[in-house]
């Protein structure tokens, strides 16, 4: 299993993604949920090879700046989401 915690960035205009401008207050993990909700990107749960979690951090995409949210330790965490613009 690889671990990642690169922050990824598309450049609509160029077509072009770029990693590295941003680091992430979290480690490495994998089986994370992502999701769009307004200007905020909410990053949630995930695990490394000896931990699952459950820490919401989220990421406004207009300061670049990111928060954590408090979140209900689990022991065990599987967590999906999906954003409806309504």
């Amino acid at each position: 299993m690889q671990f990642c915690s690169d922050i990824c960035k598309l450049d609509t205009a160029a077509s072009k993604w770029s990693t590295g401008f941003l680091r992430p207050p979290f480690s490495e993990k994998a089986y994370h949920s992502a999701t769009l909700i307004g200007a905020d990107i909410w990053v949630i749960g995930g695990a490394d090879d000896k931990h699952s979690s459950a820490q919401v951090y989220v990421l406004n995409t207009k300061t670049l700046k990111w928060r954590t949210v408090a979140f209900r330790q689990v022991k065990h965490c599987v967590i999906g989401s999906t954003h409806l613009d309504r």
